[in-house]
């Protein structure tokens, strides 16, 4: 396993990381084991994490000692606002370059959706507003808080105690008057269902804009429509695929910032030279 995977997709690359601020090849593993998170056995006391780096180098917490630091560890993501920046820098807004194309926030980046503005996983547009740490309630803030965390599931028996027993897909979260993210005229509607119609919205965007500025299609690369784009990449194509790579990912974990991140990508969109003479 090469040194920039293990630390996250191998048996002992954590606790190296952890103890040593390391990762290195590791030897391949068919699962994780539980000292890659406990650092006693038995015992089974875990592995401090106080704070933890993202990738666009802020570093974040949940609190010192607090177990769920230890989860960010890996779950959050590979690329950033940052990360998107050094790529475009320089390059006009429509301007076709080989070097361009989609920045993979890779899986499962929990964390970065979590904290918000303050990680900058999906991408952020200057001059616009993000919300930061996606605060709930006490007793159902943080990873450990939420989930099982061997079997990973999500302890619905929590939410349960406010929302009832509903599907989890079909709960939001309203504060005053309901909010209609998505436009469709639905304020019954989960969130889940708000997050999909404007990632629907966006997606066909972005279908129309490659179809137009690649003269080739942007083609999914799984079921969850992701895209790549099939030819040199624009500015405006980088940062909007980086965004629904993130939020369609992992929505759940801050509804606030996945609706913000992709309605600040539409409306950019909108002002786009590119995508004027485009529907949207």
């Amino acid at each position: 396993m090469p040194g920039t995977c293990s630390r996250c997709h191998s048996a002992e690359g954590l606790p190296l990381y952890i103890t040593e601020g390391v990762s290195i090849t590791q030897p391949t593993a068919n699962a994780l084991s539980c000292t890659t998170c406990h650092d006693a056995v038995p015992g089974f006391t875990l592995y401090v994490s106080n704070e933890v780096t993202f990738p666009s180098g802020a570093t974040l917490s949940f609190g010192e000692g607090d177990v769920s630091n230890l989860c960010m560890n890996c779950h959050q993501g590979r690329s950033s606002t940052p990360t998107v920046n050094a790529a475009i820098e320089g390059i006009g807004a429509d301007t076709v370059d080989e070097n361009l194309g989609f920045i993979n926030i890779h899986y499962f980046a929990a964390g970065a959706t979590l904290f918000g503005s303050e990680a900058q996983g999906a991408y952020q547009y200057p001059g616009k507003t993000y919300v930061g740490l996606n605060t709930h309630v006490p007793g159902a803030d943080t990873c450990a808080e939420c989930h099982n965390v061997h079997a990973l599931q999500v302890n619905t028996e929590i939410c349960a105690q406010c929302h009832g027993n509903v599907e989890l897909d079909a709960i939001r979260m309203d504060d005053g008057e309901p909010i209609d993210y998505d436009g469709d005229g639905n304020t019954t509607e989960g969130i889940a269902g708000e997050i999909e119609t404007i990632h629907e919205a966006l997606w066909t965007a972005i279908e129309a804009y490659a179809a137009r500025s690649h003269k080739a299609p942007a083609t999914p690369t799984t079921s969850t429509k992701l895209g790549r784009a099939t030819a040199p990449g624009h500015l405006v194509w980088c940062r909007r695929s980086t965004t629904i790579s993130m939020c369609r990912r992992t929505p759940a974990h801050s509804p606030t910032t996945a609706t913000t991140s992709w309605r600040s990508c539409t409306t950019a969109w909108r002002t786009s030279a590119a995508a004027r003479q485009l529907p949207v």
